[in-house]
């Protein structure tokens, strides 16, 4: 069994950013992505969206 490691936000922002960039750098070998792959990002842009729409309801007091 694997022990767990805690890590800070700071390590794990410079984890996910490289691993972002390591991503990207693939992926422009490849023009054409999969089909399932373009429906995942289109679902996280659609959360990243909703999830700002409701942050600046919140931070007016909306409750709606």
């Amino acid at each position: 069994m694997r022990k767990r490691v805690d890590i800070d936000s700071t390590h794990s922002l410079a984890i996910v950013k490289k691993i972002g960039e390591r991503l990207r750098a693939s992926l422009k070998e490849d023009r054409e992505l999969p089909v399932n792959f373009r429906e995942q990002i289109e679902l996280l842009r659609q959360s990243e969206i909703e999830a700002q729409a409701n942050a600046a309801r919140s931070s007016r007091g909306d409750k709606s």
